[in-house]
């Protein structure tokens, strides 16, 4: 009898070290989905900025407001979500003008542009002279492209619209 008492014990505390188990399972299965609920919940569309709710909003919450709203950074159709603590934009500014570094400028060939140093060689960067001349050729466009006097040469076939269009047409 203490052998079968022995075995029942055993598989008891399996069990129970299975049911621990599914239970830690099962919370970090809840938690993934709470996780995944609050990230946006669609609520709908308000005409204006104003028109939000001031209360019983819950992190997530999303709604589409109509009306530009300038004092809040809203563009007209923009989405806001709410954080917990205020309305979010979701499209942001973007200020173009910290993208561009240099205005653009007409420069002349030969022009020094900047200085790089190159294995431990300090190097001119200067703007190239570049020109081209065509001529037609029997059949074929025919250019000279020259960039600070190295020449490249280069033979385009002429093609008229009906070329193209059997080159698409596959025939």
């Amino acid at each position: 009898m203490a052998t079968n008492l022995n075995e029942k014990f055993v598989q008891y505390a399996q069990l129970s070290h299975f049911k621990t188990k599914q239970d830690e399972f099962n919370a970090g299965l809840y938690a993934k989905k709470a996780d995944l609920t609050t990230v946006f919940r669609y609520k709908g569309t308000v005409d204006t900025f104003a028109d939000l709710p001031a209360s019983d909003q819950v992190v997530g919450d999303t709604y589409n407001v109509v009306a530009a709203d300038v004092a809040h950074n809203v563009k007209a159709g923009d989405n806001v979500v709410w954080n917990g603590t205020d309305w979010d934009v979701l499209s942001g500014i973007f200020d173009i003008n910290a993208a561009v570094k240099v205005q653009a400028e007409t420069m002349t060939a030969g022009t020094k542009v900047a200085t790089i140093t190159i294995d431990g060689v300090p190097t001119e960067i200067n703007v190239p002279k570049v020109t081209a001349t065509a001529t037609d050729t029997a059949g074929y466009k025919a250019a000279t492209i020259s960039v600070n006097g190295a020449d490249v040469d280069v033979y385009v076939p002429v093609c008229t619209d009906d070329d193209i269009d059997a080159m698409f047409a596959g025939a």
